[in-house]
């Protein structure tokens, strides 16, 4: 069972998700405990916690779970209007910093980057996701992004596993990977220049961040507008 928490200190993850959502966190935690109920805890890096990762993970440690997991966010209007997302250049010093501490904290993992990863392959080339609604997805990072209505727009859906056999929906799958790498490796020369993770290139192939136009000055739309 996997937990969300994005900070040490209860005021600041409560502001960033919802008030009493840390108290609640913990008391599952502890009930996991005592049913030996496996879970791990993922934070979302953000400019109101990116000073207190080394403080997240002592507390975080005491806590006996499988893994501490930080991701870094993708882009979205609140966070540049709110300006909790750090600037592309911030979060690859950060990344280091974190890769640093691996060492020291054996349960500590970072996603979405992976600067060895020379034939770009990402977790949408060992794995599925399924939302909430039955929809088939070429990866769980893409799960309401860009939605409508209940309805996804986009090759990220391939399909209701209530509409369609799960094989069928695997195949459908496969046969979007070559594509996908097909579109990085045009543009590999960009991708290793660039700050950026390979899910934030995922974004934008995907046609999900095209509203960054509107915001000229981010510093976001250098790289993917």
């Amino acid at each position: 069972m996997g937990f969300s928490l994005d900070s040490a200190i209860e005021e600041k993850h409560d502001r960033n998700r919802k008030e009493g959502s840390f108290r609640r966190i913990i008391e599952a935690i502890g009930i996991c405990r005592l049913l030996d109920i496996p879970c791990y805890i993922k934070t979302a890096v953000t400019n109101d916690n990116k000073g207190e990762l080394r403080d997240i993970l002592l507390f975080t440690s005491g806590l006996n779970v499988l893994s501490q997991s930080f991701m870094f966010i993708q882009p979205t209007r609140r966070l540049i209007e709110k300006g909790l997302i750090p600037d592309p250049e911030e979060i690859y010093p950060l990344f280091e910093q974190l890769t640093g501490w691996q060492h020291i904290f054996p349960k500590l993992k970072i996603e979405a980057f992976n600067t060895s990863n020379d034939i770009f392959t990402c977790n949408a080339f060992f794995k599925f996701g399924v939302d909430e609604e039955g929809n088939y997805l070429f990866c769980n990072n893409l799960s309401n992004v860009g939605s409508s209505a209940g309805s996804y727009k986009g090759k990220e859906c391939l399909g209701s596993i209530r509409e369609f056999k799960l094989t069928d929906l695997i195949v459908r799958h496969l046969n979007l990977l070559p594509d996908v790498l097909k579109w990085r490796f045009e543009r590999k020369d960009l991708i290793k220049k660039s700050p950026l993770s390979l899910c934030n290139w995922c974004f934008f192939q995907f046609g999900k961040l095209d509203w960054l136009k509107e915001y000229p000055d981010s510093p976001w739309a250098r790289y993917l507008t």
